[in-house]
């Protein structure tokens, strides 16, 4: 896996989020907060690969959150 490859990958539970709880055409601060919270609170998974995932947007959450929020492609909905 490249860098490029390894970046994407590292956001795929942002945009997850994106589309599930953008669901209704919003994305509300509760919501925001509660991803926040399990990615922080997670514990390992029976994949390692999810738990590398997980450990790299722990390494900097608010970074990743913010360079995400700023990504033009993520938001197909509206902050509400």
């Amino acid at each position: 896996m490249d860098a490029a490859e390894w970046s994407a990958l590292t956001y795929s539970p942002f945009w997850v989020f994106n589309a599930v709880a953008g669901a209704d055409g919003k994305l509300h601060p509760k919501e925001l907060v509660a991803l926040q919270e399990v990615i922080r609170r997670v514990a390992l998974t029976d994949s390692p690969l999810l738990d590398e995932v997980l450990v790299q947007c722990r390494r900097d959450l608010d970074g990743m959150m913010a360079a995400w929020r700023a990504d033009g492609r993520t938001e197909p909905t509206t902050w509400g």
